[in-house]
């Protein structure tokens, strides 16, 4: 990497650093950029240069520290865990990351619900790897785990989506909930 490169990526942590330190103490809505720009001490030009609006700069937070929770939870399963218990280790995990912080989680829910895009590749890398457990530890057909990772990812997000619009931010209750949700796929699962 060149020393323009690696100053550009310093200054884009330092960025992403600074934005999610203002978010969590000021929340998304009362933070500007500009007000990134001066804690980086940066114009407000650069901080556009790296990311185009507050939106993709919230967004780019948050992934980088799914990335991390996700790498995180897949060094502790061994290949054998079936899917149905990863499915609930991964969501333990992130749902105790969403809970930490209600009002940015809320914040990213919002602004990103209709942009796809932009969660595609690690929402379906993550589908993927339910699937390919499912199949592989449990026994589905690739059809049949497809449909079955889809749901449950379905279920992930409509408990993720309760909780934080409650205002309930225990992370324990959401598993609940949500392996309640699982329990009669999981059977489904065991008995084909």
């Amino acid at each position: 990497m060149s020393k323009r490169e690696q100053q550009k990526a310093a200054t884009q942590q330092k960025l992403l650093n600074e934005a999610k330190r203002l978010f969590i103490e000021q929340g998304y809505e009362g933070t500007t950029t500009r007000q990134v720009a001066t804690a980086c001490g940066v114009s407000i030009g650069t901080v556009f240069a790296h990311f185009p609006d507050k939106v993709a700069l919230l967004k780019a937070i948050l992934f980088h520290d799914i990335e991390r929770i996700l790498a995180r939870v897949r060094d502790q399963l061994s290949p054998d865990t079936d899917a149905f218990t990863a499915f609930l280790v991964y969501a333990r995990a992130l749902y105790g990351f969403y809970s930490e912080h209600p009002p940015l989680s809320q914040a990213l829910l919002a602004n990103s619900l209709f942009q796809y895009a932009a969660f595609e590749e690690q929402l379906r890398g993550y589908i993927q790897e339910l699937s390919g457990r499912l199949v592989l530890v449990d026994g589905c057909s690739q059809e049949e785990a497809d449909t079955v990772a889809y749901n449950l990812m379905g279920n992930y997000f409509l408990v993720l989506m309760e909780g934080l619009a409650s205002g309930n931010t225990k992370p324990e209750q959401w598993l609940q909930t949500l392996e309640r949700l699982a329990g009669p796929l999981r059977d489904w699962v065991r008995a084909s």
